[in-house]
């Protein structure tokens, strides 16, 4: 993650957002009367959660889509905001992680995606300006919602500890001495239907640095309590 305190926006963001200022200012003081057509993540807010797993953050007012914006973008994107948005260092409860924040990720989106959006079959060439810039970012929080940045794909914490613990407990080398010479389950015996624990064991737990050498360290093959 990236400190928003520490990492100053880009003058590619500053741009993108400096228009909009006036609608992130209304939605932090009255964010009830903004209408759907010109943030479209009001739709989400206003819509019910889709699980009782994401009920409690939506009752909350949080947004959890960036699109494909990296961590770091978006420290940037909370930077400008809290430096330029009135009111919006004071308390940022109301719009980090919030409707207010993920509009400002919609509008970048917009931006480096205008060129897409545009070329699309349903764009609306004939239309007036408000209405193109209506359906360049409707388009632009369908994008937020679907993709996800390369940075932020999701790890199983649970797994790596696991494999992380399993790897200590079988591997086979000379940080491991004695504890590594295949002892695990020696104290009790065979296991049941001889399952062999050091069995398919990726081929990089066993290090090949370690005197395995039978005949010279017969005495370190014994049991480790």
């Amino acid at each position: 993650m990236a400190n928003p305190l520490l990492t100053k926006f880009t003058p590619e963001i500053d741009a993108a957002l400096t228009p909009s200022l006036p609608i992130f200012s209304r939605m932090l003081t009255n964010l009830d009367d903004v209408p759907s057509e010109e943030a479209p993540v009001m739709n989400y807010v206003r819509s019910r959660p889709t699980s009782r797993r994401l009920s409690a953050a939506h009752q909350s007012g949080l947004v959890p889509h960036a699109g494909d914006i990296s961590f770091l973008d978006r420290a940037r994107v909370t930077n400008w905001f809290e430096l330029h948005v009135p009111n919006a260092k004071a308390d940022r409860r109301i719009w980090l992680g919030k409707a207010p924040l993920a509009h400002a990720f919609t509008v970048l989106i917009a931006l480096r995606q205008r060129d897409v959006f545009m070329a699309d079959a349903e764009f609306p060439r004939a239309g007036t300006a408000a209405e193109q810039e209506q359906y360049i970012l409707s388009q632009a929080w369908d994008f937020q919602m679907r993709r996800v940045a390369d940075d932020t794909t999701i790890a199983d914490v649970d797994l790596e500890c696991l494999n992380s613990l399993e790897r200590r407990m079988f591997e086979v080398s000379k940080a491991a001495g004695r504890a590594g010479y295949w002892q695990w389950g020696l104290d009790v015996g065979d296991h049941q239907e001889g399952w062999d624990p050091y069995g398919n064991l990726p081929a990089e737990w066993h290090h090949n640095d370690a005197p395995l050498d039978d005949d010279a360290h017969a005495a370190e093959q014994e049991v480790c309590y």
